[in-house]
C-alpha cells in the first residue's frame, strides 16, 4: 500500500473511533443549583473543662481576730482613792451675781496612777497652819518674829455640802484631771456683818470618799473667809 493508502486508512479508522465514543450527558441547569451541597460533616467542639467545686471556708477561719467587732467593756471603773490622786489649787475668782460666794478658788485632782478610776461625791477638806506672819518691832529678837504665825496647828473650819443634783460620776484616765471649787463670803463685806475673819491657812488636805487617807494640798489657796465658812462643789464642778 502506497503512503496515500496508509494515509487514508488511519483516517477512517480514528472517525470510526470518535463514533463509537458515547456522547457526555447533558445536566439541566435549574437540577445541578437543586442539589444539595455536599459539605464536610461538623466537628462537635471541643467540651469545655469542668469548674472546680468552691472549696468551703472554715467559719474559724472567716476573718482574722484583729478584723472582728471587739466587744466593749460594761465593767465601770475602780474607785479612785487617795493615793492616786494629786492636788494642786488654782487661780480664784469673784461669784456670780446674786450668788451666795462673795469669792471661789478652784482645786485640780490629777490622776497619777496607771489606771483609770472613777470619783463621786464631794471631798472633805481640812486645813492647818496659818499664814499670818508674826510682826515684831526692830531689833525684837523673840523666836518666831518675822515667820508665820503656824504651820501645823489645825484649823477651825465650816465646809457645807453641794446640791446633791449636781452630783455624777467623773472617770479619771491615767494622767486625766478633775477639779472642785471652794466658795466662801468676803470677811470685809456687809454680808459678814459680825463674823470674824478667818485667815489663810498654811496647808490643807482632801478627803476621798471611803479611803480614810487624804491627799495633801500645799500651799493652800490664799482665801480669807468670813467666819471660816465655806461650800464645796461636787466633783468635776469649778469654782
Amino acid at each position: 500500500m502506497n503512503s496515500w493508502g496508509r494515509t487514508a486508512a488511519c483516517a477512517i479508522l480514528l472517525y470510526a473511533a470518535a463514533a463509537c465514543a458515547a456522547p457526555a450527558p447533558l445536566i439541566d441547569p435549574a437540577e445541578q443549583q437543586a442539589a444539595p451541597a455536599q459539605t464536610a460533616p461538623a466537628v462537635p467542639p471541643a467540651a469545655a473543662p469542668a469548674a472546680a467545686p468552691a472549696q468551703a471556708v472554715p467559719s474559724s477561719a472567716a476573718a482574722p481576730a484583729s478584723a472582728q467587732p471587739q466587744a466593749r467593756s460594761t465593767t465601770p471603773p475602780r474607785r479612785c482613792t487617795a493615793a492616786d490622786l494629786s492636788a494642786l489649787g488654782l487661780a480664784g475668782g469673784r461669784g456670780a451675781p446674786g450668788a451666795w460666794e462673795d469669792f471661789t478658788v478652784t482645786v485640780s485632782l490629777h490622776n497619777n496612777s496607771p489606771s483609770s478610776c472613777r470619783l463621786r461625791g464631794w471631798p472633805g477638806i481640812s486645813t492647818y497652819g496659818d499664814t499670818t506672819v508674826n510682826t515684831c518691832a526692830k531689833g525684837d529678837l523673840t523666836p518666831g518674829c518675822g515667820m508665820m504665825v503656824s504651820t501645823t496647828v489645825p484649823r477651825t473650819m465650816t465646809v457645807e455640802p453641794p446640791d446633791p443634783a449636781t452630783v455624777t460620776d467623773v472617770d479619771l484616765v491615767p494622767g486625766g484631771n478633775t477639779v472642785f471649787g471652794l466658795h466662801y463670803r468676803n470677811p470685809f463685806g456687809p454680808r459678814c456683818e459680825g463674823g470674824r475673819l478667818w485667815t489663810a491657812p498654811y496647808g490643807g488636805e482632801i478627803r476621798i470618799p471611803g479611803d480614810p487617807k487624804t491627799v495633801p494640798l500645799l500651799p493652800f489657796p490664799n482665801t480669807q473667809a468670813c467666819d471660816g465658812l465655806f461650800r464645796v462643789t461636787a466633783f468635776g464642778v469649778p469654782g
